[in-house]
């Protein structure tokens, strides 16, 4: 923007006057604080222009005005920024606006202040300051819509339809003081949903309502001398309401079949339809996407007009704003930051960029990837929209920031291009903490522009913003005006295959296979129709199953109902019960059906009546018992004269003679070929595998008691008269016995051998010295031996006390002994030789002491005569062999001493003498 060199006086924001400065003056240039370029970054000016004149008042008439996204200029309707909010610009660049004071404004002033952020910096403003009369000339007239308002005022129109607004405007006081006409003043609309338009002569607009409600439509006119309708011309608008309801058909019938087509609500799944309820206090969603394309860095800017809450009602609480949603997609996080400002200029960053973070790429929504193909700036996804996903940010999130998240969620997708994702970082839909705090938004006014501003930081990824609104509670909502739109008529249209329909219901049956349209209209109280199409399959049946014709059955005989035409590829189902055969067997009478089923579940049946003949009956004898060597006859008897016999042996006799067990059935052949079967068993009496048990031997003086187990009922006898069932054997013998049960009679044998026992003796009990040796001794011919010590020979030396056993076997038959080994103390009787001759005779050869005990401590030493020691020993099993150093000593006398400790009598024993070595 190019900016003019004053030729009167100018004011450049901060620049020739103090921050919050009153300037009086009735000319002059206002400008942003760079008078050839872009504002500076980071300000936060203001400045208040007054008239100084008693009979008018300010204006301030922007010629341009360019402001980047994030950043505000303020118009304060007042002498300070505490004054009522006149208008608020960002991320705006318009020409041609006026600014007057408001009638209640006393001062006749307005304030101006101005906030940037730093991000971006545009060309600014210039304005014209004058001076002009209050506004006092009236401006009236009336607003006409087409669809005309309804007998109530309300202008109704069918949802997606647009409404075309004219005005006539008349000025009253015209050239009074100055001069009105539509070519010379500004038309503001205001349609209500957060969209408006602005023009010089602009009496005529259409408009199209995106979103279903009521909304309160105004129009702002302002003159040539800046002044604008007190009351702005407010006319109501109604968009018809979606009836709730839906039809969904069957997947398919069969032919011949019935289906009933209605509409359900789906508040309460009742066969309906039903309207919503309209409200006026409905506030706007931003309309068309927002496109972030990769081309950074840039932000892209949104807005909103709110106007459903009452004048300066303002945000008191934190609770009171249910969140700031948008339903979007973008293909890298870390691209991204995300702010919301309020009509007071405050402003919160919901999502910052974090340089380096990891996780950068995780998506938001399901965006089409365009980097997946080379070079991201070039391909044919780079403009192709994704699906977004609802996000929203709230003082009580359920997730925490987004950053918070990256890294906890990954998904696989299809993408709208047709690429594959799979497992990929993702942030599911829902409520996030926002990284700054929501609270600088309490104060605003909820009535204004909100405007969202969403800056994309890197040149590869891109994404959609599809809407984005600001919801609060309801409970602060001024009392909104509800409507409904009654339904006037529903109807299903006429159709192939329609029986009748009543009210919302049809039923349908078309009479061939194919796939059938069927429409039901809905039209309500504007005009509008809602119609609804849906199709309904019908399939066709398979073939007709061929059964045979009606037949007969015999009493307690079967019958075989097979499928003529039968198909592996289709079902069957049997009226009892049977499923995918081609036949059953019955056995009675009565009327069968087979219904075949294809696979889409069409059906067709065929049905045969079987009727029973008179019965007969055939009786054999009741079951029987066979005994050894003796046939038995079974004779069978009809209720009436019969053609034949068969025999399961295969005779056709009339009796038959069993000589061995088994079942045995006779079946009887009537004169129409009817069979009856009875059935006998005959069983071998089971007398005749009594048997006694296999001959067997045992020790003697161990005789036992022989129990037998007949068959109940079994009477017998022994060889020796007796009729027990136990016996006591006891002596080798061969033992005879007889058993009988229901006529039968059988014998059985057995013979016993009663084997001897290896008795033998270890002794009585005895007593020995503590250290002596006792030999115990057991014999028996032929007999092998096992001792408590587990040896196994004949004799056992024991060298402690203690019970000792031995046992004998022979032939299987076992006998066992035992002794008691007693010990006590006894003294060592030291027994010295006074001589021996080493002469190799054999006799007397070496010299020993004799001891009767273990010794502990033992020492033996000998010498000569001249008390040179010749032998010396500590084991008291060594001996002297009358040797020193390998050679033989003379005949002489020698001298000994022997000390040794006695165990058994805990003491000290010594001796000493002499002793003569002889040859």
């Amino acid at each position: 923007m190019a900016k003019a060199s004053a030729q009167v006086q100018s004011y450049y924001l901060h620049r020739g006057f103090t921050n919050g400065a009153t300037i009086t003056t009735c000319t002059g240039k206002f400008f942003d604080s760079d008078p050839t370029n872009n504002y500076n970054p980071n300000e936060n000016y203001s400045v208040t222009f007054c008239s100084g004149t008693g009979n008018k008042i300010i204006q301030v008439v922007f010629s341009s005005i360019s402001i980047a996204a994030g950043d505000t200029l303020f118009s304060f309707d007042g002498n300070s920024i505490n004054s009522p909010v006149l208008d608020t610009f960002t991320n705006s660049t318009q020409n041609g606006l006026y600014y007057t004071p408001s009638l209640s404004n006393a001062s006749g002033c307005i304030t101006f202040k101005f906030v940037s952020n730093g991000l971006e910096e545009r060309s600014g403003w210039e304005a014209d300051i004058r001076c002009i009369f209050p506004c006092k000339q009236k401006i009236t007239g009336s607003i006409f819509s087409l669809p005309a308002k309804d007998a109530t005022g309300y202008t109704n129109v069918c949802f997606g339809d647009a409404i075309n607004f004219s005005a006539a405007i008349q000025y009253p006081d015209n050239n009074v003081v100055y001069h009105q006409s539509d070519s010379t003043s500004i038309f503001h609309w205001v349609f209500g949903d957060g969209k408006d338009t602005t023009g010089k002569n602009l009496l005529s607009v259409k408009h199209l309502y995106n979103r279903a409600g009521g909304y309160y439509a105004r129009l702002t006119i302002t003159d040539s001398n800046g002044c604008s309708n007190t009351e702005p011309f407010r006319f109501p608008v109604r968009t018809s309401l979606k009836p709730i309801f839906s039809i969904t058909p069957p997947p398919y019938i069969c032919l011949f079949d019935t289906a009933t087509l209605q509409p359900t609500a789906t508040t309460n799944r009742q066969p309906t339809v039903t309207t919503p309820v309209g409200s006026f206090v409905t506030l706007p969603v931003s309309g068309d996407s927002v496109f972030l394309p990769d081309n950074p860095p840039q932000c892209f800017t949104s807005s909103i007009v709110i106007e459903q809450f009452a004048p300066n009602q303002t945000l008191q609480n934190l609770e009171d704003l249910q969140g700031i949603f948008m339903n979007m997609e973008h293909s890298y996080l870390g691209d991204l930051t995300i702010s919301i400002e309020a009509p007071n200029g405050a402003k919160v960053f919901l999502k910052t960029t974090v340089e380096g973070s990891a996780n950068d790429g995780t998506f938001l929504g399901e965006p089409v990837d365009e980097s997946l193909w080379g070079d991201p700036t070039d391909n044919n996804f780079s403009k192709t929209r994704g699906k977004g996903y609802d996000y929203s940010f709230s003082n009580t999130p359920e997730h925490g920031t987004m950053w918070d998240e990256v890294s906890k969620y990954n998904y696989s997708y299809t993408d709208n291009g047709g690429q594959v994702i799979t497992q990929h970082y993702y942030l599911p839909a829902g409520s996030y903490k926002s990284e700054e705090t929501l609270l600088p938004l309490i104060g605003t006014p909820l009535n204004g522009r909100w405007t969202i501003e969403i800056c994309d930081k890197q040149a590869i990824d891109n994404g959609f913003v599809f809407n984005w609104k600001v919801e609060f509670k309801k409970s602060i909502f001024p009392n909104a005006e509800t409507y409904t739109v009654p339904i006037i008529s529903q109807v299903w249209a006429p159709a192939v295959g329609v029986v009748s329909t009543n009210q919302a219901t049809a039923l349908v049956s078309p009479r061939a296979a194919g796939v059938f349209p069927y429409t039901y209209h809905v039209k309500d109280a504007y005009g509008c129709s809602y119609d609804t199409t849906i199709r309904l399959t019908v399939n066709p049946i398979p073939a007709k199953p061929s059964l045979a014709d009606d037949t007969t059955i015999c009493n307690g005989g079967s019958l075989m109902l097979s499928v003529a035409n039968f198909a592996t590829t289709n079902n069957y189902h049997w009226s009892n019960s049977q499923k995918g055969t081609s036949n059953i067997i019955v056995k009675s009478a009565g009327s069968y059906w087979v219904e075949v089923l294809d696979a889409k579940g069409c059906k067709n049946r065929d049905t045969i009546n079987v009727k029973q003949l008179d019965p007969f009956t055939v009786t054999l004898s009741s079951d029987t018992l066979l005994c050894e060597g003796r046939p038995t006859t079974l004779s069978p008897k009809a209720s009436i004269n019969v053609s034949g016999w068969k025999w399961n042996t295969g005779d056709t006799t009339a009796t038959y003679i069993a000589s061995k067990s088994g079942i045995y059935w006779v079946e009887a052949k009537d004169t129409k070929g009817c069979l009856v079967r009875d059935t006998v068993k005959v069983s071998e009496n089971p007398i005749s595998s009594f048997e006694l048990p296999n001959d067997t031997s045992f020790c003697e003086s161990s005789g036992y008691m022989l129990t037998l187990n007949p068959t109940s009922g079994s009477r017998i006898m022994w060889d020796d008269g007796t009729t027990d069932y136990s016996r006591m054997i006891n002596k080798s013998a061969t033992y005879h016995v007889a058993a009988e049960f229901k006529g039968c009679v059988h014998s059985s044998s057995m013979t016993v051998v009663v084997k001897p026992l290896p008795i033998f003796s270890l002794g009585k009990d005895t007593t020995i010295c503590n250290g002596y040796d006792l030999p115990l001794k057991a014999t028996y011919p032929g007999a092998t031996f096992r001792w408590s010590t587990n040896t196994a020979d004949t004799i056992y030396t024991a060298r402690q006390g203690g019970m000792y056993w031995a046992e004998a076997t022979l032939n299987g038959c076992s006998y066992r002994d035992s002794v008691t080994v007693m010990q006590k103390l006894c003294a060592c009787d030291i027994k010295m030789p006074n001589a021996f001759s080493p002469n190799g005779d054999g006799i007397n050869d070496v010299y020993r002491p004799s001891i009767k005990c273990f010794p502990r401590d033992y020492h033996l030493t000998i010498f000569n005569r001249d008390g040179q020691v010749v032998f010396d020993t500590k084991s008291y099993q060594s001996f002297w062999d009358g040797r020193y150093n390998g050679s033989n000593l003379p005949v002489a006398t020698y001298y000994y001493t022997l000390t040794l400790f006695n165990q058994d009598l805990m003491e000290n024993e010594k001796k000493s003498g002499s002793i003569t070595l002889l040859r």
